[in-house]
């Protein structure tokens, strides 16, 4: 979205109204692990693809938070992955997010 489609948007939708944009997934890197408070396309990628496969993991606001860490303990928890404060290559491998090197 560029400005002027924010600005065309904020008249047409209240205040408040949670909005999704879709369209294509930005390309991301799923090589390191990801820790409370990172930043970058890869957390919203992260959380969309968490919330897919049922784990919520709050707004995909671009910042990997306390909502989106618990969902990625969550996640590591039901796939069987070892529980860490991170989200991992192993994690983002088994949603499907990184292919097998």
């Amino acid at each position: 979205m560029f400005n002027a489609d924010v600005e065309q948007l904020w008249d047409l939708v209240p205040l408040g109204t949670p909005v999704t944009i879709v369209g294509v997934e930005p390309e991301a890197t799923w090589d390191q692990p990801i820790r409370l408070g990172a930043t970058g396309w890869n957390v919203p990628v992260l959380q969309w693809s968490l919330r897919r496969h049922g784990f919520d993991a709050g707004r995909a606001d671009g910042r990997l938070g306390e909502m989106s860490l618990r969902a990625v303990r969550e996640a590591q928890d039901l796939l069987g992955l070892a529980p860490l404060e991170m989200a991992t290559p192993e994690l983002f491998r088994a949603l499907g997010l990184r292919k097998n090197p």
